[in-house]
């Protein structure tokens, strides 16, 4: 005889809960040049503003070139955002890799492994 809570999809436990990244509080203040930590401080607060996290942290082939939804919405929100960047697309690009990173591997790791010559560890 089968036991009832076998079948009993309420006796099912749980998927494992996915792991929250710690992304910092988005000041950047390791970052010792001024105009790189002022173009991460306002793509953080436009990820965070445009609840993009997860889609930024998804492997793509570029940011630059991307004509996502997401993307244009980031894009926007960084406008409007402390310190209106006016990014080229080589910076955007750069700039949106450097979240990815932070995006899918959190800050310490960020700290740790990202080797920038403006960067004070």
């Amino acid at each position: 005889m089968i036991d009832q809570c076998q079948s009993n999809p309420m006796f099912e436990p749980a998927p494992p809960a996915v792991p929250k990244i710690d992304r910092g509080d988005g000041k950047f203040e390791f970052i010792e040049d001024n105009h790189t930590r002022k173009l991460f401080i306002n793509a953080f607060q436009a990820i965070t503003t445009t609840e993009t996290w997860d889609f930024v942290a998804k492997d793509r082939e570029s940011f630059m070139f991307d004509q996502s939804p997401e993307i244009y919405r980031i894009s926007d929100a960084m406008e409007r955002c402390e310190f209106p960047p006016g990014h080229s697309g080589s910076s955007f690009g750069i700039t949106m890799r450097n979240m990815q990173y932070l995006a899918k591997y959190g800050i310490q790791d960020y700290k740790t492994k990202i080797r920038m010559p403006s960067a004070r560890f």
